[in-house]
């Protein structure tokens, strides 16, 4: 039976002109942008003069899409002016039309002191309304944490049980304290990138992400990787063996970078490598032992 896909039209103009508001959703941050800037002060904002050449942009448009390209992790002018094209919210917030990156710049430049103010006012706005919650989004995250380290703080509880019960005698060292469930002063949280985490690289501390790579010693090509948030090598060796594609074949000799290594890491990859051996030879015997296995009459 023929599939029947969804027409897709690229050539027929629409009969009636689109709403814009139709393709942004009515829980947007655009429209809080919107409404927000509209009730600042802008009579200090500073504009191109009659005489000029250059159209005269709204100071209450310019300054939201400044705002919301900042908010949003987009700080090039160049890069501002392509979204006025290519994403449908900031179409939106300008109305459909397109200022330039150097009226954009110019604006950003002569406005210092209004952007200032701006984003301090838009921000209590924000969080007398309830939209901006960072407390709420670090306590979260607070809470997360504390859960995964009870599970921890648990299971170390257990070994201490079961050596004492195994040896008769109390196990060494101070005992395991309980995670806090309240955020610690080191909780941070990143609005442009939150699944990014601070970690510490050659040049110090970045807000970044840990990207492991396995790659092929003879060809040099990349065979597998993934990214994670966590900043630890010593936990990476599984999970970056486990990326490798299938397509690449069976793995024979497996080189590991020092800072990957951990005896647990290396024990758990000679276990699954050994298992892997292990049902090839089986499943190869058993097709050798059906192949000579006499025809019967």
């Amino acid at each position: 039976m023929a599939v029947r896909f969804v027409s897709v039209d690229h050539d027929t103009p629409m009969l009636l002109p689109p709403d814009l508001r139709d393709w942004v959703p009515a829980d947007h941050i655009v429209h809080f942008v919107i409404d927000a800037v509209q009730l600042l002060d802008l009579t200090s904002a500073k504009i191109n003069h009659r005489g000029t050449g250059s159209a005269h942009y709204p100071p209450s448009m310019m300054l939201g899409l400044l705002i919301y390209s900042y908010a949003t992790g987009t700080f090039s002018s160049h890069k501002i002016e392509n979204l006025t094209y290519e994403n449908l919210a900031v179409r939106f917030l300008t109305g459909d039309t397109h200022p330039d990156h150097d009226s954009i710049c110019t604006f950003r430049r002569e406005n210092k002191e209004l952007l200032e103010n701006a984003f301090h006012s838009i921000l209590q706005c924000a969080a007398l309304t309830q939209i901006l919650k960072v407390g709420d989004i670090i306590e979260a995250r607070a809470a997360e944490r504390s859960h995964q380290e009870t599970e921890v703080y648990r299971q170390k509880l257990e070994d201490r049980e079961r050596k004492q019960r195994e040896t008769g005698h109390k196990p060494r060292g101070k005992a395991p304290a309980p995670p806090k469930q309240e955020p610690s002063s080191k909780d941070q949280y990143n609005f442009t990138d939150p699944e990014s985490r601070i970690m510490k690289t050659g040049g110090g501390f970045q807000q970044c992400y840990n990207a492991q790579a396995a790659v092929e010693v003879e060809s040099r090509l990349i065979v597998g990787g993934y990214v994670t948030d966590a900043p630890n090598d010593k936990q990476q060796l599984i999970p970056v063996l486990g990326s490798i594609s299938s397509a690449a074949g069976k793995i024979g000799t497996t080189l590991v970078d020092s800072g990957c290594y951990s005896a647990a890491a290396v024990v758990q990859v000679d276990l699954e490598w050994t298992l892997v051996r292990l049902a090839y030879n089986i499943k190869r015997l058993y097709h050798i032992s059906q192949v000579k296995k006499p025809a019967v009459a």
